[in-house]
This record gives structure tokens, C-alpha cells and sequence, in this order.
């Protein structure tokens, strides 16, 4: 009976599995026939003049199918290339813009920011750094970290672990190899005949491109949250805690100025539970993010600002809801303003006169009025305590 069972079973019909295939056969076929189709009247007959001229239809047709099948591999092999551009466009996401101000004071150029943004959105790579630490500790017996990249071995896992999952992964992989090949294709097209008349093939290529770096982006982010998903809940699963220590800050945050002809301007956003009250940007540090970082991200989070951090400007204690927040704020300097900005919580940017003049917490004017009066000096004093600030 078990032997029936299991023949049945292996009969059964798998929508799922059977459209993946297809996928990853046409991804390979479907280029290489196009390309055939249009090498017909060049490469064609200059190769093999006479043999086609003599080929009845069943031999041309079975030739156009071991082309198509040929060449869709080359095509497919070209497009693998695309993997190492589309790993250079996801270095460009918000965590490396972040980790590059910090470190080397600048930002990549507007070009590859809008490209990340246009695939990435907002994406801060959480899912894949978390991934890779789960990934890690599972293989640190072995010695094996390195041994596999964390996609490939987050598909492994769910192939042995949870098969349906992985279906739904391969099927945006699947989807994002046939525009991978596509990309090659479009570009040699032109080429083949009169480019006049085949240009406009160029212009198809940034959305296959586009379109395959989305479907990419799906497919690898799919197995990471599938990863977690299946580590949630694990005793064997410490979760590191910025901040539990109380020498150490679990929020991070910025007084950014810019400098005007008529002097410095500080950059101020409503408070999240009061929004009368005007604060400086700040945030959560996150799991091995640095101080630093956090304001950074956080000041452009916040208000889409990007600005550099200069120095320490003071930290400050207080609580939430039972809980002790230590903050630690950087002196940060203006680099970039938003082209837009979120409406749902304003920024404004005030002189130090008419800041003083604001509806605040204490301790966000004294973090102000010591910006201001000591800002050329190399250590900024640390404000009194407050535990209404927030």
C-alpha cells in the first residue's frame, strides 16, 4: 500500500512545479529562438548556404530547434554577467549609503541612488544581514561560513526543510532568468540587420533589465524571510540588544545645521506623540549598526536629509513607558536636502534665534545653544538629565 501511495504521489499533477519548469525551459528556448529567427537571411545562409536550400521541412524545423536551444544557452550564459551588475546595484541600497557617509564622507552619485531606489525602494538589507547571521551560527560547527553564499544556502534549507516554500522562491527566479537572457538578446538584435530599423530594440532594455532586477529582488528577499520565519520562536536564537548595558546608547540621533549667509540653520521634526513639540531627529540603534550610522539613517529617515556626523554632541537619559532610552546625539553637518518629504511628519529648519523660541523640550534646546556656542571646539558638553524629553 505504502508503494501505491507514494507511486500515486509521484503522479499527481504540480501546477506549481510544471510552471516553474516551463519557465526555466523558455528562459533558455524562447531567447534562443528569436535569436534564430532573426539570424534567418545572415548567419544562416552565409554558414550553410546549400544545406538549407536542400533541407526539407521536418530537417529545417529540427535545425531551428537545436539553434534555438544553442543559442538560448550563449544567451543565458551572457546574461549570468548581469548578476554581478545587479550585486553592484544592491551594494547602492540606504545601509551602504549609510555605512559610506559615515566612513568616507561621501555619497554615491545620484545616477546609481535612483537606479537602487527604482529596484530597492527603501530596502535596508535587514533580511539578508539577519539571514546571513542565522546562516553563520548554523554552520559555524562545520567550519563552513564561507563555504556557500547566503541565497544558495537559504534555498538549500528550504529544499530540505520546507519544499512548498522554495517553489515559491524558484518561481520568481525562474521569472527573473528569462529577462536576465532577454537583456543579451535586445542588445545584439540591432545589430543583426539594419540598425534603423531595429533600434528601437535599445530602448526595451532598461525595463528587461529593470524588470529582472525586481524579480531578483523578490526571488532573494522570499528566502530570507522564509529563513527567518523559520528561526522565529528558536531557543538557539539569541537576538543581540543594543543598549542593554547602561554605559552603552540605544538610540542614536543628530543636530543638523547648514550653513546660510545669515548664519547656521538647525534641522527640527515634530515628535511622534506630540506633535506641537518640535525635536531633533533620532532613533533605535539597530543590531551591529554603530551610533553613528543610526543618526545618520535616522536624520534621513526622518526628514530625507542626508548630513555627515562631525562629532560627539552629548547623549541623554530618560524613560518610555517603564523603560530606560539612552541617547546619544553627533554634531552632523548638512550634505544633501530632499527633492520631497513625508507629510506625515514635518522638518523645518530654524536659526538658533528662532529656535529658542520653538515649542521644545529643555534638554533639545541646550543640545541647540551648545551646538551653537561651541560648535568650533572638539568636545561638545553633555546637557542635564530630562525625563520628559522624548
Amino acid at each position: 500500500m505504502a508503494e501505491l501511495a507514494e507511486k500515486h504521489k509521484s503522479m499527481n499533477f504540480e501546477p506549481q512545479k510544471f510552471f516553474i519548469g516551463l519557465m526555466d525551459f523558455f528562459s533558455i528556448l524562447l531567447p534562443g529562438a528569436l535569436l534564430t529567427y532573426f539570424l534567418q537571411g545572415t548567419g544562416a545562409k552565409n554558414l550553410l548556404p546549400k544545406a538549407i536550400d536542400k533541407m526539407s521541412d521536418g530537417e529545417w524545423w529540427m535545425v531551428v530547434a537545436v539553434s534555438s536551444y544553442l543559442l538560448g544557452h550563449f544567451l543565458f550564459l551572457l546574461g549570468s554577467w548581469l548578476d554581478e551588475f545587479y550585486d553592484f546595484a544592491r551594494s547602492r541600497t540606504l545601509e551602504y549609503r549609510v555605512k559610506r557617509l559615515w566612513r568616507t564622507k561621501h555619497l554615491p552619485s545620484r545616477f546609481w541612488r535612483a537606479l537602487s531606489w527604482l529596484v530597492f525602494k527603501r530596502e535596508r538589507n535587514v533580511a539578508v544581514d539577519r539571514a546571513t547571521q542565522v546562516k553563520k551560527r548554523r554552520l559555524a560547527p562545520l567550519q563552513a561560513q564561507g563555504a556557500i553564499n547566503t541565497f544558495q544556502w537559504a534555498k538549500a534549507r528550504l529544499a530540505l526543510e520546507k519544499p512548498s516554500a522554495l517553489e515559491v522562491v524558484q518561481r520568481f527566479e525562474a521569472d527573473s532568468k528569462f529577462f536576465r537572457s532577454l537583456v543579451p538578446l535586445l542588445l545584439i538584435v540591432p545589430f543583426l540587420h539594419d540598425f534603423r530599423s531595429h533600434w528601437m530594440f535599445l530602448l526595451l532594455v532598461p525595463l528587461a533589465l529593470w524588470r529582472y532586477m525586481e524579480q531578483r529582488h523578490k526571488a532573494t528577499n522570499q528566502a530570507y524571510w522564509f529563513i527567518l520565519a523559520l528561526e522565529d520562536g528558536k531557543t538557539d536564537n539569541p537576538v543581540a540588544d543594543p543598549g542593554t548595558h547602561p554605559s552603552q546608547p540605544t538610540h542614536a540621533g543628530g543636530v543638523v545645521y547648514r550653513q546660510r549667509p545669515n548664519g547656521r540653520e538647525y534641522l527640527l521634526v515634530q515628535a511622534s506623540r506630540r506633535p506641537e513639540k518640535w525635536v531633533l531627529p533620532k532613533g533605535h540603534i539597530e543590531p551591529g549598526e554603530q551610533p553613528e550610522e543610526t543618526a545618520i539613517r535616522e536624520v534621513h529617515e526622518e526628514t530625507g536629509v542626508w548630513a555627515e556626523v562631525e562629532k560627539a554632541a552629548g547623549s541623554t537619559c530618560y524613560e518610555v513607558e517603564g523603560k530606560p532610552v539612552h541617547v546619544r546625539f553627533f554634531l552632523m553637518q548638512c550634505r544633501e536636502e530632499p527633492y520631497f518629504t513625508d507629510p506625515l511628519r514635518e522638518h523645518k529648519w530654524l536659526s538658533y534665534t528662532d529656535a529658542k523660541d520653538a515649542d521644545m523640550y529643555s534638554e533639545t534646546k541646550n543640545l541647540l545653544e551648545i551646538a551653537e556656542n561651541r560648535r568650533h571646539t572638539d568636545g561638545i558638553e553633555t546637557p542635564a538629565k530630562d525625563e520628559t524629553f522624548r
